[in-house]
């Protein structure tokens, strides 16, 4: 009797764990969760001792100057982020003074030294946190992608996001573009159950997703353009206009709730009003809106076009480029063939619209950074995977394998080239460290050209005596050691360099040492 029981108890418990099978029999997910995982989250102690990019130091004291007073007292960047980073950082603290208390230091030191390394610990926490977004966001793209083509669509948009390779590259960073762009996928997910259902509910987590990413950076705010826009296209293509006013307060409804959501990451713009409307200083909300500066029509133009011939080559991989403007081309042909079914229409307007929209938008910035583009990548990626799946349709099934092979193959090797340059030691760390351990130059004054390769020889245990400047055609009295960017070496064309710490997949400049005793 209790034998018979034991597949019925077996099998209830297994659809109350796995959510309507999202992990339980879905093994390639789980797998794109490795892998997205391991090209995110190997190299996050990058550039240590040091900290290299100009934005990760915001994120930091902002987060930690919360213990103190709540509001962050600058609106540059929105607050969602800065609060959970202090819940996560109070969490480790009062893990770590556990396992003081517990007299584990000496050991997990001997382990971890990094534990008790303040303020680097931190970073590592925020980085920590950041990947482990960036590779969790691949699920509501598999859940965008199986909702729009089945299965076998999400699994490829899923694949896409996990070696993308800027996605991979950024994800390594304690800033809140990659963060945001986890709540903005959610928001695009529900957004996209709108299409199939007139739930409530459908509507409201769209919002509140919309608030949150929001909440994370302001960009992450446009996703309720999408919601309005998919609500729109619903109804008009089918010509359902008592569908469409019956279900005209549902958008409303998600609107306040992605304010509240908003809000509950962000209290002080409400609170501190003043301080978050000001457009005359880096503290306002709206200065970053002007601080990203605007061009011309003609210049827009251009920046699109030449993003796509130089920056996307490098942040997407030139077979997901050319992937991607093929599908648009294809969407482009089937939208004006009047045979093809409505419902594949307003899927291919709900992804492409939405994708040439930001692309274009972004563009007409002057500072035309690669982290903005980001808000167009769950529709690109999903606009990639159509256009592969329906490719299945016009190739033999050995052809097919193979065109996958190729078209993953690039942004493969550009993801795991991004992966090692973050594992292996900047070059300007190799020269701090190579500097350490040269005792017999300690007395040689020192000179360099570069402040960054100063801070290096100076930082955390470096020279006592600051490097001086050096003014090209100086003459300097022996000894002296001279380190300066190989690129920027003219002078010393003829003179072989002492050592040359080489950027091959390694981050920082190629770095040449001239020592003359």
């Amino acid at each position: 009797m209790i034998e018979k029981e034991i597949p019925k108890i077996k099998k209830a418990f297994t659809e109350k764990i796995c959510t309507k099978e999202l992990f339980c029999r879905n093994k390639t997910l789980i797998f794109l969760l490795v892998v997205g995982g391991l090209l995110r989250l190997l190299g996050l102690r990058h550039g240590f001792p040091f900290i290299f990019h100009p934005d990760e130091p915001s994120v930091i004291r902002s987060a930690l100057g919360i213990r103190f007073f709540p509001n962050p007292d600058h609106f540059d960047w929105p607050h969602l982020y800065f609060y959970l980073n202090y819940f996560l950082y109070m969490g480790f603290s009062g893990f770590r003074n556990f396992l003081e208390a517990l007299r584990l230091k000496p050991f997990i030191s001997d382990i971890f030294p990094l534990i008790w390394n303040d303020p680097l610990i931190f970073y590592y926490l925020t980085r920590l946190f950041s990947a482990t977004l960036g590779t969790l966001t691949i699920i509501p793209l598999y859940l965008s992608g199986k909702e729009l083509f089945g299965k076998r669509g999400g699994i490829l948009a899923a694949s896409i996001l996990a070696i993308f390779p800027y996605h991979v590259w950024h994800s390594h960073y304690s800033v809140i573009d990659v963060p945001m762009l986890f709540f903005f996928a959610w928001a695009v997910y529900f957004s996209i159950k709108v299409l199939f259902s007139d739930k409530l509910l459908h509507y409201i987590l769209a919002g509140a997703f919309v608030g949150l990413a929001a909440s994370t950076k302001y960009h992450g705010g446009f996703s309720a353009f999408f919601l309005g826009f998919v609500f729109f296209a619903k109804y008009l293509s089918s010509k359902d206009f008592p569908g469409l006013l019956k279900n005209s307060y549902k958008p409303f409804l998600a609107g306040i709730t992605s304010l509240v959501t908003f809000l509950l990451g962000t209290p002080f713009a409400l609170l501190d009003w003043e301080t978050f409307s000001s457009t005359d200083s880096a503290k306002g909300a709206f200065w970053q809106f002007t601080n990203v500066g605007s061009v011309s029509f003609n210049q827009q133009i251009f920046q699109f076009l030449n993003a796509f011939i130089d920056k996307f080559m490098h942040d997407w991989s030139i077979t997901f480029v050319f992937a991607f403007l093929l599908a648009a081309g294809y969407a482009v042909y089937i939208l004006f063939r009047q045979k093809e079914d409505i419902a594949l229409k307003t899927k291919l307007l709900a992804l492409f619209v939405p994708a040439f929209t930001f692309l274009v938008y972004i563009s007409g910035f002057e500072k035309n950074r690669s982290h903005y583009y980001m808000i167009a990548y769950p529709f690109v990626i999903l606009g990639i995977s159509w256009f592969l799946l329906t490719l299945e349709k016009f190739s033999k099934s050995k052809e097919y394998v193979m065109l996958l092979f190729v078209v993953f193959a690039f942004p493969v090797v550009l993801s795991v080239k991004n992966m090692l340059m973050f594992a292996l030691k900047d070059t300007r760390v190799v020269l701090h460290d190579w500097y350490g351990m040269r005792l017999d130059l300690k007395s040689y004054k020192f000179y360099s050209d570069s402040d960054e390769l100063k801070a290096s020889l100076t930082g955390d245990g470096g020279s006592a005596k600051s490097p001086e400047d050096y003014v090209i055609g100086e003459e300097l009295s022996p000894p002296y050691v001279l380190v300066k960017q190989c690129s920027s070496d003219k002078e010393f064309k003829d003179q072989k360099p002492f050592k040359v710490i080489e950027n091959t997949l390694r981050r920082g400049p190629e770095i040449c040492i001239y020592v003359q005793d």
